[in-house]
């Protein structure tokens, strides 16, 4: 999927394949691309206001699996491991836990584990006729519900997919009601949400580590034995934020089902995006209808030097020369 007219990054871009845009993207960092560019209609009009024109470089070799965090969320290590669906709901330095296989199904309240590592795999008990067990509300599935604010630092890896709500997916009686939240009071922050300043600096860090996909939640709720259709379109129709370090990796990041649905103003992530492929969080019609999400994405510039917990990097990360120039000693 392409980098859309609409998009703003801010942050560097890199892509292990072809960088493809339509229209006129805006990249205020520097871009990076193995294979080359394919601009959709063969005229590239991005915006590329920091370096320059986008340079090819080496590949990236990233981790095929999240497996290797089942080590760190070991409760014997002081992590959290869960098996099947799970709802979270960050409520500071606290979990909501959701479970249909702790507290019989009904909400825990939890610290931040000591290794700051929670892994959800796979359930694999027997559920009654009727009852999902795999699958998106699969109740054996290694799928996470998630949103909140966080205060301290903390790694989720799910076996499955990774869903960002609009509300407390914990709450089953209660879906995400669209015209009741925007941006402000919906998705995933941190309780200290200063980024960029050195004065009073954030240490609040969240890792969400999919070994597919990512996604906004569009249709249906949680519920104890599936999902809740009292609503339909549970994404928030103010635009939403998402503070994280994200991790697709065999899938994509974006938005489910964006072709359909309303405008829903932008998503205002602050962070790090690194996914196997892209997928698109908005569509355009050829009258100009907008639906789903339109981009303002911000690079978390901490991740530069720190992580979250364990988060999983590029095996041949490491320093490169941007730009280099001789220096003459002065006399």
């Amino acid at each position: 999927s392409p980098l859309c007219e609409g998009n703003q990054l801010y942050g560097p871009v890199h892509t292990n394949g072809y960088l493809r845009t339509m229209g006129s993207p805006t990249f205020h960092e520097r871009v990076t691309y193995t294979k080359g560019i394919r601009p959709y209609g063969g005229v590239d009009r991005a915006d590329y206001r920091k370096i320059g024109s986008p340079e090819k470089v080496a590949p990236l070799v990233f981790p095929t699996t999240n497996d290797q965090l089942k080590e760190w969320a070991d409760p014997g290590r002081g992590g959290y491991t869960f098996e099947g669906r799970t709802c979270i709901y960050l409520n500071g330095s606290t979990l909501k836990i959701r479970n249909p296989n702790v507290n019989n199904g009904d909400t825990v309240t939890l610290s931040l584990p000591a290794s700051g590592v929670i892994y959800v795999g796979k359930g694999y008990k027997s559920w009654p006729i009727g009852t999902e067990e795999s699958g998106k509300w699969g109740m054996n599935s290694g799928n996470v519900f998630i949103s909140g604010t966080l205060d301290g630092r903390l790694t989720i890896a799910a076996a499955q997919d990774i869903y960002i709500t609009g509300s407390d997916p914990t709450d089953y009686n209660n879906p995400c009601i669209p015209s009741q939240t925007n941006y402000n009071n919906a998705g995933i922050f941190y309780a200290n949400t200063n980024i960029n300043s050195s004065d009073n600096l954030s240490d609040d860090m969240l890792g969400l580590i999919a070994n597919e996909n990512v996604c906004i939640l569009h249709y249906y709720w949680p519920s104890k034995n599936g999902y809740n259709s009292i609503r339909k379109d549970v994404a928030p129709g103010g635009g939403i934020t998402i503070y994280a370090a994200i991790f697709s990796i065999t899938n994509s990041y974006g938005y489910e089902k964006y072709n359909e649905g309303d405008n829903k103003g932008y998503i205002y992530f602050y962070g790090s995006l690194t996914q196997s492929s892209m997928c698109a969080t908005y569509s355009k019609s050829y009258y100009g209808q907008i639906r789903g999400y339109r981009e303002n994405n911000t690079h978390d510039p901490r991740l530069l030097y720190d992580t979250p917990p364990h988060f999983l990097d590029p095996e041949n990360a490491g320093w490169e020369i941007v730009s280099w120039k001789r220096v003459t000693p002065s006399e």
